[in-house]
């Protein structure tokens, strides 16, 4: 009868065990489809600033000269951002080729040269945080207009060498 009694006792005991394996390796096999990945506020900032920041590039010919990118920020929720009325534009300058060219970069908003703001940002601007491609050798203005009642902003580049070039924003009213 004893004999019997650990047979039984190591047949439960032998299931407890595959079964608690068995567990065990379910729930590490299940937790490698969970996403890892948790969103911070600064990811969805950053989110945003690529959403609503576009490019161009001022060229000689089939050349560029400067890659300019450029940050519609009235539509990006940041406590970097003041709360002012005024259209903001963040602008990043490159010029792969240092000369004086990018000193001599007008900015215009809407056609309105005489209302454009521009404020050149130190490298260490609390608004370049916002960027997700900030680089050092980048050349940043805060570039800003009084508040448009228009749909579309273009603000546009302009130097004495070359064509004058632009780029469109549509505001969101949403």
């Amino acid at each position: 009868m004893q004999k019997r009694l650990k047979s039984i006792f190591r047949l439960i005991l032998g299931c407890d065990m595959r079964l608690i394996l068995l567990s065990i390796l379910s729930v590490f096999l299940l937790s490698g489809c969970v996403s890892k990945k948790v969103l911070v506020k600064q990811d969805l900032v950053n989110e945003q600033a690529l959403i609503h920041s576009k490019s161009v590039q001022i060229k000689d010919g089939t050349k560029a000269v400067v890659y300019i990118v450029a940050t519609y920020l009235n539509e990006i929720k940041s406590e970097y951002i003041s709360n002012s009325t005024n259209e903001q534009f963040l602008v990043g300058l490159y010029q792969p080729e240092k000369s004086a060219l990018i000193a001599n970069v007008e900015f215009v908003i809407n056609d309105d040269a005489n209302n454009t703001i521009v404020q050149k940002l130190q490298h260490d601007d609390k608004l370049l945080k916002l960027i997700p491609s900030y680089s050092s050798w980048n050349s940043y203005y805060l570039v800003e207009i009084e508040n448009q009642n228009t749909r579309t902003l273009k603000l546009e580049f302009i130097t004495k060498e070359y064509k004058k070039t632009g780029i469109n924003f549509k505001k969101n009213y949403l």
